[in-house]
């Protein structure tokens, strides 16, 4: 956009290192940090310095700054107007805008209203219904008496959470929860946590789970909160959240009390709690701090779950501390975990990684994110009806539904039939043992994929079933008839006796170990089986001669090869996945 002053609207491209070198200066002579945005624009002058830039992250508009000149007249708002229509093109109908006070009149002029406030920022939004609706809708939830609140993020929700709610509850009449919505930061969506936070409660009378929203703890009201870092912003967020808790939410549920864990680790969830107990009473909010439920001498968190599911045989932790209702979720992305690791693996060979594509012309990295993340959802749909007893029927039609949703996402392009089959299949068993009290065991898991794999037929048109055709080997069926005997007798073991198991090193030379020993479908389709039983024996000699200083450039020579070869091991991909998997929830 051209100005009769000569100012310029352009996108400011922040892979452009100059330019985002030039944006970052500009936002801190100005009195901003820098933070994560998805579009900015900036407005530049006749020399082409930077004289006002504004971000939207979501559908908030943040990091707004104007050159003095320049502030209150047409060019800020050309600025905002510009990103409200791009905002409107990402299909957001609301947007929110979190800034300093000086641009709350520009705001107001583009029809902005106020939310919330601090001393040092102003949240407004777009849409005039957006928080009266919100407030009408924890309204119809109230119910007369002593009404208490506990604002939570449960990701996900643990034994500790539950100590929370159940001491909160028996101090009121009635006792809301409101989950934090918005943040891309959890581990577990929204959706997960709040289905969990209504099942773990459904049996408690005075328990109310009210929807999240924008207004409370959110990437708009305590920005801080999605960085985990104090800084010399932290205050001025976290007012205002609790300001709009105070005149907004509470009146809304009748909330004159509300509770929290203490917290003994996380230096910005201590300093929400000291302001906490300062601001609310002022508003006449009592602020009781409980102290956390502790296991074993240390207070159960939600991020010591996170970081057991990524320790080996870490599934014995996450279900002692872990809500009983969180643990098939928390398998469920144990499973996706196991998935991601497997395709970040750099460098394999013929297999897409984060270098290329190998032998495969129809897939890249992305396109196997997407097909991921298209099954994440559905893992945890597995995991979650397995946990409940569902029959084995009913487990396989959620995983065609899971496989239609793949190839939708990925174009119809195959990324992960294999990964779905032998994971799901794995993720289900493992499920009904611990819902059933027990901790898999190699042995037990073994038997009880072996027993969910029974009710599978072998279809003709998989690379597994052309295979047993021409060869009379291979198939993922036959494996899973046998529980994948070599991944508890071999593949998980070796990964084990690795110096730095969660390392590429240490993931090739298994991925090399398994090469050697498995008859791959995706090999035996594409090659036939002079190649595959040389694939085999050529794995065995490398596996014996690499060690983890090696194996990375040795598999990128080999890598080389099979790209041009049109060699591609994804069945053997597929067991690195599964081995990945199962070394997290068996005992060592």
């Amino acid at each position: 956009m051209n100005t009769s002053e000569g100012y310029e609207i352009r996108t400011i491209h922040h892979e452009v290192r100059s330019l985002h070198a030039q944006w970052a200066a500009f936002l801190a002579e100005n009195g901003l940090r820098e933070e994560r945005v998805d579009f900015t624009l900036g407005i530049f002058g006749p020399d082409d310095t930077l004289a006002g830039t504004a971000s939207l992250c979501g559908n908030i508009i943040k990091e707004v700054a104007v050159a003095a000149p320049l502030r209150g007249g047409p060019y800020t708002a050309a600025l905002v107007s510009r990103l409200l229509a791009e905002a409107a093109d990402r299909g957001h109908s609301n947007v929110m805008v979190f800034t300093r006070p000086e641009y709350g009149s520009l705001f107001r002029s583009l029809a902005f209203r106020p939310v919330g406030s601090s001393s040092g920022a102003v949240l407004m939004e777009s849409d005039p219904r957006g928080l009266p609706t919100y407030l009408r809708s924890l309204a119809r939830l109230r119910r007369p008496g002593r009404n208490g609140v506990i604002v939570m993020n449960a990701n996900p929700l643990t034994q500790g959470h539950l100590w929370l709610i159940r001491r909160a509850a028996a101090r009121v009449d009635n006792l809301y929860i409101i989950p934090v919505a918005d943040n891309d930061a959890n581990e577990f969506t929204y959706e997960e946590r709040i289905a969990v936070l209504r099942r773990s409660t459904a049996s408690a009378g005075n328990v109310t789970v009210c929807p999240g929203s924008p207004y409370t703890v959110s990437a708009s009201t305590f920005p801080s909160y999605f960085i985990k870092q104090v800084t010399d912003a932290t205050d001025i967020h976290i007012a205002l959240d609790l300001d709009i808790f105070a005149r907004c939410i509470a009146p809304a549920l009748g909330a004159v009390v509300r509770f929290a864990g203490s917290e003994p680790s996380d230096p910005l969830t201590a300093r929400y709690n000291e302001l906490m107990e300062r601001i609310l009473p002022e508003s006449g909010i009592e602020v009781v701090v409980m102290e956390r439920l502790e296991c074993d001498g240390v207070a159960v968190s939600a991020s010591a779950v996170r970081a057991a599911m990524r320790r080996p045989s870490g599934l014995a932790a996450v279900a002692k501390l872990s809500a009983r209702e969180s643990i098939p979720y928390v398998m469920a992305h144990m499973a996706v975990a196991a998935l991601r690791s497997e395709l970040a693996t750099t460098p394999k060979p013929g297999l897409v990684d984060c270098h290329d594509s190998g032998a495969h012309r129809d897939m890249d990295f992305h396109l196997m994110q997407r097909g991921i993340d298209s099954l994440a959802p559905w893992f945890a749909a597995i995991a979650v009806a397995a946990w409940r007893g569902e029959p084995g029927a009913a487990i396989r039609a959620l995983g065609v539904e899971a496989e239609a949703a793949m190839f939708r996402a990925t174009g119809g392009v195959n990324t992960h039939k294999g990964a779905l089959f032998c994971l799901g299949l794995t993720l289900a068993a493992a499920c009904r043992l611990v819902a059933g009290g027990a901790m898999p065991s190699a042995a037990a898991l073994q038997q009880a994929v072996a027993q969910e794999a029974a009710g599978f037929e072998q279809p003709e048109d998989t690379h597994g079933g052309v295979a047993i055709r021409r060869f009379g080997r291979g198939g993922a069926l036959a494996s899973a008839r046998e529980g994948y005997a070599r991944v508890y007798s071999s593949w998980v073991p070796f990964l084990r006796s690795l110096p730095g198991p969660d390392t590429d090193a240490a993931r090739l030379l298994t991925l090399l170990r398994i090469m050697s020993e498995l008859d791959d479908s995706n090999i035996l389709y594409r090659c036939g089986a002079a190649v595959a039983d040389e694939v085999k024996a050529r794995s065995l000699e490398l596996s014996r001669q690499l060690e983890a200083h090696n194996v990375c450039e040795a598999m990128r020579v080999l890598n080389e090869e099979f790209a041009a070869r049109g060699i591609s091991p994804g069945g053997a991909a597929d067991m690195l996945s599964l081995t990945l998997f199962i070394d997290k929830i068996i005992p060592t």
